[in-house]
């Protein structure tokens, strides 16, 4: 900023450095797909996916690699963004609701070095679940590594709130809400008692929620999920 006299100013603005964008290239599912990645590059992947897919996003690098990825759904809306400063991280069960070509982005943004970038269709370990609506309780028993997929149709302005209650065993649950674009709109840990409450949310889609529930590492058990 430069004031030349006491009437008026100019007002310069310089970029020093800046990303470099290259393309990297279509994903295939189950095939590890490998890059050099250089700080300050930004790798640009696309993915084919639609209903019935739930994805599994696995990127391993070295560890120098201070490194992001981010995932965006067919229409360019941005769903997740993680930063791993170790260089390994990744997206976990991510239902695929919309058809069309997914974008995932892989950046550095300290060091360099190479990475893998594995996409997986884990819609297997998807084995419970069912349709719900506003006021039902269900109930379910999961093993380790399960998931369940509970659905219920949603309104622009109307609210959600979910209860799950261990019943049996030594379940942990963990929730995720994903709105009809996919995006991930709402999540909760649950605690050592087994309970875990999402608190209302307001809902600004019209279409199908998805309620993806699980047990955090390999505790199982019977539950009763209730939505408000």
């Amino acid at each position: 900023l430069h004031a030349p006299d006491a009437t008026g100013y100019t007002f310069r603005l310089s970029v020093a450095s800046a990303s470099t964008e290259r393309h990297g290239g279509a994903l295939e599912w189950g095939t590890v797909a490998r890059r050099d990645l250089q700080a300050g590059e930004v790798h640009r992947w696309t993915l084919a996916g639609g209903p019935g897919r739930v994805l599994r996003l696995v990127l391993d690098g070295e560890d120098e690699l201070g490194d992001y990825l981010a995932l965006y759904g067919p229409d360019g809306g941005r769903l997740e963004l993680l930063l791993g400063v170790t260089g390994d991280t990744g997206i976990q069960e991510w239902p695929l609701v919309v058809t069309g070509t997914y974008t995932v982005d892989v950046s550095a943004y300290a060091g360099s070095g190479r990475y893998g970038l594995l996409a997986i269709d884990v819609a297997a370990e998807v084995t419970g679940g069912g349709a719900m609506a506003y006021g039902d309780s269900a109930f379910g028993e999961i093993a380790p590594g399960v998931r369940h997929a509970w659905t219920f149709a949603g309104a622009p302005g109307e609210t959600l709130a979910i209860t799950v209650r261990r019943g049996v065993g030594d379940f942990v649950p963990q929730i995720a809400v994903y709105a009809p674009s996919g995006e991930r709109i709402a999540w909760a840990v649950g605690g050592e008692d087994g309970m875990a409450i999402l608190e209302p949310s307001f809902l600004h889609e019209a279409g199908t929620y998805y309620i993806v529930l699980w047990g955090t590492g390999a505790t199982s058990g019977d539950y009763q999920i209730t939505i408000e």
